[in-house]
């Protein structure tokens, strides 16, 4: 129980020591101080642990998630501000009612003023930035009235030498200062003792002196004597995790919070409504564990409730307008309401996104403000995206959601946060295939190679093996090695094979495949060729014998997508581009010319290519919008981009809507990416925004040039390449009329992609055409080259 003593105000008087809170609970425990002062209670918590990243999740519970946010120089921010607010400069910074701050060491310490002044100072401005915070809206703020010294508005920093010994209790500590002149009753004296948590009871934080007193009006915690608070340099920074700031509790406790006739008092100085920088379990002594009342992401806060020791616009009649109220307190100076936060919204450009693929977000906020955007998963990166700006990326390499944060900031102090989650779906790993000979001769050394299929975004290292005990594989490049193989393998199929992890986040795939090991001297044999083909292109693969002669060869493929000859080492094959995905095998009988005949066989999947355009306008009204398609040839998960701040893409499927704003114009690039079962596409577009269909007096020509798997029609103009026209391409086989193949629409490069299959005996022409709006001429006809 806390003693009372005659006071000169006339009324009973508790003067009570009272421990920090930060993160975790701990029975409360007792103290006596000496003669010279009265009795006292001290309650203590362990310190909190070393400081984490900023964006903290509570994993266990993603409802109570707490998110710390910072400024653009890192430094911790309660939510709402995108700075800290600026301290009052009022009177000559040392009349009236102030608080000094002080770093304290002891004499034989060494001295760490220089490197620690920062570190308080920033913690001094958090203090301001949660009084600021936690006015009522509409209201005048507050600010503490700090020491100052000189012409600035800035906190002054005592560097305050103590005797040695005087850190090794609270009492000591107050007792030291007292000697040296710190011990007027207008100060609070906030000491930043430099020395490691441990020294007060408990392993506290920190310590302060508090009144119990609850008058509205003449407190004794307003300027009566000198009341010392002391954290200890563990906890001198705000806690990164939690909001808790140990210097803010305890000069809270020297304005008088709580008093025990609180609605919410735990009867030990703190609170027992949470989330609040005042509240923790005090069951120790009685109080109990606070109730969850407001959420953990407002663990930073002043007063849960605003009903117990601080509120700056008190309802008539309640506890705060007839009690101690802190907002009342002459070492608080009144401040300006906050401007309104400007506020925006965001969200991923696409519902959800391949793993390992880059997942785009866009924001929308009012002229003049941007986004800090920041993203704190381990299994994902940011792509290298700016961290401040209207779009982000994210990319990770497993299929989950991650949430990514964002502060709206604008001209003023005050923010908004966004917080976003981003779905990433499974794209299974990529398929490693491995490339060897089928059979070789003891003492030989033979090469192989490796290659990821349909691989995704990563860094992937390849490594080889050979499974036998006589067998070794030496790497030669990112996917190629050689393996030789002693007597001992002789008759053995040997398993060589390669894995190939990726760095992001360790997924890996391994494959092998079987060697036959002969006698010394036996040829080595295979079949080189790619592992997969796609439809409607030619494709290669090569019969191989070393350490012997062939007579003859004989092809064949199940599928029946062998070309050409058929008797010769290299054999190609083109899947129709009817074909559906599926596998083909060839087989291909090697006669020696000593009468040997080896048969050999492998494989390879048939791949139907995916291919994307964009259907859409080519010009959009300032301030209007239009609706694009992405049409895909095979099944596929498409998502959309476009360039221009002031624009904005909303997809649907395959389907877009492209709204751009009153200030918009000029041309914008709209981008649809088609993921679909191991292929991919994109196409490009250019939309002109704003102004008047222009008529385009100079001639544009079109070259059309055939490459591997079709043509390629480029538009031009004596200004450059012609974007988003429509061209036809015609096609007139021997004794036949001109008839259509189909239309696509030029890039930004001026360039329409055709993937047909073509007839070398064929006559080809590209035609540009006219449409509203769009640049148009009628191309000269021309042929291809083939």
């Amino acid at each position: 129980m806390a003693a009372t003593t005659s006071s000169p105000l006339g009324r009973s008087l508790a003067r009570s020591v009272v421990g920090a809170l930060v993160l975790a609970s701990a029975p409360l425990l007792a103290a006596t101080l000496p003669t010279t002062t009265p009795a006292a209670t001290a309650s203590a918590l362990p310190a909190a642990a070393g400081p984490t990243a900023a964006l903290v999740a509570d994993e266990a519970s993603p409802a109570d998630r707490v998110v710390v946010y910072r400024d653009a120089s890192g430094q911790v921010v309660p939510p709402g501000l995108a700075r800290h607010v600026d301290p009052t400069c009022s009177g000559t910074g040392s009349d009236g009612p102030r608080v000094t701050a002080m770093y304290v060491r002891e004499r034989s310490a060494p001295d760490r003023f220089a490197a620690s002044r920062p570190v308080i100072t920033a913690e001094l401005r958090y203090i301001d930035d949660v009084f600021a915070m936690s006015a009522e809206p509409g209201t005048e703020g507050r600010r503490v009235r700090w020491s100052r010294s000189g012409t600035g508005c800035a906190p002054e920093v005592l560097d305050v030498v103590v005797p040695d010994g005087s850190l090794r209790s609270f009492d000591a500590t107050a007792r030291a200062l007292e000697a040296l002149g710190h011990d007027r009753a207008d100060r609070k004296y906030l000491a930043f003792a430099d020395v490691a948590v441990g020294q007060l009871p408990g392993g506290a934080c920190g310590m302060a002196y508090k009144l119990d007193d609850d008058v509205a009006t003449g407190n004794a915690n307003d300027g009566t004597r000198a009341q010392h608070a002391r954290v200890d340099r563990d906890c001198w920074s705000v806690d990164d995790r939690t909001y808790v700031s140990a210097a803010l509790h305890e000069l809270l406790h020297t304005m008088g919070a709580l008093q025990d006739s609180a609605p919410n008092s735990s009867g030990s100085g703190h609170c027992s409504d949470a989330a609040d920088v005042m509240c923790y379990d005090d069951s120790a002594s009685g109080g109990g564990a606070p109730r969850q009342v407001c959420p953990e992401q407002q663990r930073w806060q002043l007063d849960c409730g605003r009903d117990d020791y601080f509120n700056t616009a008190p309802a008539p009649g309640s506890y705060l307008a007839t009690h101690w109220n802190l907002a009342s307190s002459s070492f608080l100076d009144p401040a300006p309401a906050m401007p309104a936060a400007p506020v925006g919204v965001a969200a991923p450009t696409t519902p959800s996104t391949v793993a390992g693929e880059v997942a785009r977000l866009r924001a929308e906020v009012p002229p003049g403000a941007t986004v800090r955007w920041a993203m704190d998963d381990p299994r994902c990166d940011t792509a290298d995206a700016p961290a401040t700006g209207l779009g982000f990326t994210v990319r990770c390499f497993n299929a989950g959601t991650v949430m990514v944060d964002g502060t709206v900031v604008g001209a003023g102090p005050t923010a908004s946060h966004l917080s976003v989650p981003v779905t990433f779906t499974s794209s299974g790993l990529p398929r490693l295939a491995v490339s060897a000979p089928l059979v070789t001769g003891a003492g030989s050394s033979f090469d192989v190679s490796a290659e990821l299929l349909n691989r995704r975004s990563g860094t992937w290292t390849t490594t080889w093996y050979a499974r036998h005990p006589d067998c070794r594989a030496s790497r030669t490049g990112p996917e190629s090695a050689t393996v030789t193989c002693g007597a001992a393998a002789q008759g053995a199929r040997v398993l060589v094979g390669a894995v190939s992890t990726r760095a992001e986040d360790g997924s890996s795939q391994d494959r092998s495949v079987p060697v036959q090991i002969q006698e010394p001297g036996f040829p080595t044999v295979g079949i080189q060729g790619p592992a997969q083909v796609a439809v409607g292109d030619p494709a290669g693969f090569r019969a191989v014998v070393e350490g012997a002669r062939v007579a003859a060869y004989a092809w064949s493929s199940r599928g029946g997508h062998g070309t050409g000859a058929t008797d010769r080492a290299s054999y190609t094959v083109e899947p129709p581009v009817s074909t559906q995905r599926s596998q083909d095998s060839l087989q291909v009988v090697v006669t020696l010319t000593d009468g040997r005949a080896l048969t050999l066989s492998t494989g390879y999947d048939v791949v139907p290519e995916l291919s994307v355009r964009i259907d859409g306008p080519a010009r959009l009204a300032e301030g209007g919008s239009a609706t694009y398609t992405a049409r895909t040839n095979l099944p596929a998960t498409v998502t959309w981009e476009i360039d221009a701040d002031d624009c904005t893409v909303t997809p649907t499927g395959n389907r877009a809507t492209v709204r751009c704003g009153s200030g918009a114009s000029g041309p914008v690039t709209l981008l649809a990416s088609a993921v679909g079962a191991g292929d991919s596409d994109s196409e490009r577009t250019t939309v002109t925004v704003g102004g008047a269909p222009q008529t385009v007096k100079e001639p544009s020509t079109t070259a059309l040039t055939a490459f591997r798997r079709g043509f390629k029609a480029v538009v031009r103009t004596a200004f450059g390449p012609v974007a988003s026209a429509p061209v036809v391409l015609k096609v007139k086989a021997p004794r036949q009329k001109w008839s259509r193949v189909g239309v696509a629409r030029t890039n930004a490069r001026g360039t329409a992609v055709f993937k047909i299959r073509t007839n070398a005996r064929a006559t080809y022409r590209a035609v540009t055409r006219a449409g509203t709006g769009h640049l148009a001429s009628r191309s000269p006809r021309v042929r291809s080259g083939r």
